[in-house]
């Protein structure tokens, strides 16, 4: 058995969620959920030159992260004036769906677990049921603005 870097700390790592120790990981298993948090994670390569280096991360940070680029692309397609209104209407509907499931998916873990992070910060015990409240509630939004506008789009 390995000595970890902090002495006195057992070797392994944390979720980067809640900060709880990963006992485990399945071998050849990309996607795993933290036993505490019950949060999705995903392992990949931190860098591509370093094939033994590995980062852990949250898959809803990671979808946040790809949808706020597709947003990004959005504006600059719009801007260059190479997407139909139609175009734009379908990706701002996706975008929707995609937030509101997981802001509802996170609030639902964060009343569940009483563990929730918003704005890189650990909610305090006191305050995470209203926090993940809220979450569902604005994840429920998004949803409902989804499927209303693919509704328009549909029947229009």
């Amino acid at each position: 058995m390995r000595s970890s870097v902090i002495s006195g700390t057992p070797p392994g790592t944390s979720c980067p969620y809640c900060h709880a120790r990963i006992a485990s990981w399945p071998e050849r298993i990309p996607v795993h959920g933290c036993q505490t948090c019950l949060r999705p994670l995903l392992i990949h390569r931190a860098t591509w030159r370093s094939p033994h280096l590995y980062r852990i991360t949250p898959l809803f940070h990671i979808a946040k992260q790809i949808t706020a680029i597709a947003a990004l692309a959005i504006l600059a397609a719009i801007a260059f004036d190479l997407v139909t209104i139609r175009t734009v209407f379908s990706a701002v509907i996706i975008t929707f769906f995609i937030n509101g499931s997981m802001d509802a998916a996170d609030g639902y873990l964060g009343i569940k677990t009483r563990i929730d992070r918003s704005w890189n910060k650990l909610t305090s015990a006191d305050r995470v049921i209203a926090q993940a409240g809220l979450k569902v509630f604005v994840g429920a939004l998004l949803l409902l603005a989804a499927i209303f506008g693919l509704a328009t789009l549909i029947y229009t």
